[in-house]
């Protein structure tokens, strides 16, 4: 499901793939600009879910979800 998810992202041009040939295989995903543009949607998401937590009893669950992105990538 979560493979999925990042395929179709990755089709959309939310985030690139990358594949490095070593054993064992490892990928690598980046957010492009385009996926980039989403983080003011992502905060107010998780703004949303700090304020409710305790009415959707998820306050062990709590995370920092506002992390930086590293790098922007082109869409190709």
């Amino acid at each position: 499901m979560l493979i999925q998810a990042l395929r179709e992202m990755e089709e959309h041009g939310i985030v690139h793939r990358e594949i490095f040939k070593e054993v064992p295989p490892r990928v690598e995903y980046t957010a492009t600009r385009l996926g980039l543009s989403l983080e003011p949607v992502i905060v107010s998401l998780c703004a949303w879910g700090r304020q409710h937590a305790a009415e959707l009893n998820e306050l062990d669950r709590l995370e920092d979800c506002a992390r930086k992105p590293r790098i922007a990538r082109s869409a190709s």
